[in-house]
């Protein structure tokens, strides 16, 4: 794909560590700069001028040799790490707007929330993108039905993180968008898109159950005393 794909300019990418980087960029202009004089002047029928092949030949070696000092791309780091520690953060903080029974969370906050993590590697337009979270509000009387948005909605990009409200706002569901060899995805285990359910105040692993909390509450460990005869 190269540095210019790398990019992201058609569609958002995995930000793949390319050698050469602006460097191997900049020498790629010059040459093509050179080349496209080179096609006029053939066209025009006149000739380049000495220095103008001399500068050519130069920029060659040197673009193979920044090619051999950077060797082979390295391939791209794994987004799902990331996805997770974002889907964690953001039902941390869900937690936090439990009140009176219900959720009442504020978008600003739980974006904030994942905000704070390390962006998860995707790249758009040469910029990466953030981790960034979406509440998607599940609407009474059966017209969606509860549970995890299990498919990207229109026009969002990979690092998004849904929060699914249950129509009470009683329940919610957590799942993340990652890259696939299609496009825009769920992050899955296996052929299971991954969710978080939180329910109550509290949130469940993983994959796991919303009764089983993924922070239970410990209790100091307590040395067992020995006994003793009278």
């Amino acid at each position: 794909m190269g540095f210019v794909g790398g990019l992201g300019l058609v569609r958002p990418v995995l930000d793949v560590p390319r050698p050469g980087g602006a460097p191997a960029l900049l020498l790629l202009g010059l040459l093509g700069a050179l080349t496209l004089r080179f096609a006029l002047a053939l066209v025009q029928g006149s000739r380049p001028r000495l220095r103008e092949h001399a500068v050519f030949l130069l920029l060659t070696a040197f673009a193979i040799a920044v090619r051999a000092a950077t060797g082979a791309s390295r391939p791209a780091p794994d987004p799902a790490p990331a996805l997770e520690a974002g889907l964690r953060a953001t039902a941390r903080a869900l937690e936090t707007t439990w009140a009176g029974g219900r959720y009442e969370p504020d978008p600003a906050v739980l974006s904030a929330a994942a905000a704070r993590l390390p962006a998860p590697g995707f790249v758009s337009r040469g910029k990466r993108l953030p981790l960034l979270v979406r509440l998607v509000a599940r609407a009474p009387q059966g017209e969606r039905p509860d549970g995890a948005v299990v498919e990207p909605l229109a026009n969002d990009a990979p690092g998004t993180i849904y929060v699914a409200l249950s129509a009470d706002r009683t329940h919610a569901w957590l799942s993340a968008l990652t890259l696939g060899p299609s496009g825009t995805e769920p992050l899955r285990v296996g052929a299971r898109p991954l969710v978080v359910q939180a329910g109550g105040g509290t949130h469940g692993s993983i994959g796991g159950d919303p009764l089983l909390p993924a922070y239970p509450a410990r209790r100091p460990y307590a040395r067992p005393r020995l006994a003793t005869s009278p």
